[in-house]
């Protein structure tokens, strides 16, 4: 990666970013886990039950799995991903008043938590205002496409010795490499955002 580590002395503000860099970013990620829970919907609605193939349990439907339910903070902590994905671990930020949230473990070696505003119905396809994605490692991490973009990435580090990385033209996902763990998690928001509020939710980044 390209880019210099500067360190955080002040709220740099908010960037605004084009409409192709949001849609490139974001609503990707938001778009492929929407396809991937129509997909499921339309096999569980032919068979009649849930596949056998992905391990479920009658108390979790391939919907929770998929992003299609929302949870409150005590049914997310309780969610069990699939089996695949023993020994990876899920992040998040915490709760956060007002919001809901959603799970998604379909994806080999990526874990995702949505947060959602409370009234919101997912069957209306709406966009989560958050996404955390943690991929189980960097190869993972590089199999999942992103856009080609113009700036290089400016980089940080926290409090935590994370390193961190962002596109300053965009300002909607940050990249996050733990110290201690071989995992990458990006953070995506659905506006752009400072890079202050960048550096808190990276030290607010815990184990769910």
């Amino acid at each position: 990666m390209n880019g210099e580590i500067v360190k955080f002395a002040t709220n740099h503000g908010e960037i605004s970013s084009s409409r192709f860099v949001r849609e490139s970013t974001f609503r990707k990620i938001w778009l492929v886990g929407i396809s991937t829970l129509l997909v499921i919907t339309a096999a569980v609605a032919v068979n009649g039950n849930i596949l056998p193939s992905f391990g479920l349990s009658r108390q979790t439907s391939m919907l929770e799995h998929a992003g299609g339910v929302q949870l409150s903070v005590d049914k997310l902590k309780g969610h069990v991903p699939l089996p695949m994905h023993v020994g990876h671990t899920r992040y998040w930020l915490g709760p956060i008043s007002g919001l809901t949230y959603t799970t998604n473990c379909v994806t080999p070696g990526v874990l995702r938590v949505g947060y959602y505003q409370s009234q919101q119905i997912l069957d209306e396809l709406r966009q989560p205002l958050i996404i955390v994605s943690a991929f189980e490692s960097e190869a993972v991490f590089d199999r999942n496409p992103r856009p080609l973009m113009a700036d290089s990435e400016t980089r940080a580090m926290n409090a935590k010795g994370d390193l961190l990385s962002y596109h300053a033209s965009s300002m909607l996902t940050l990249t996050i490499r733990q110290n201690a763990s071989s995992e990458v998690t990006t953070i995506s928001y659905a506006a752009p955002t400072s890079a202050q509020t960048m550096m808190q939710d990276s030290e607010r980044l815990s184990r769910l």
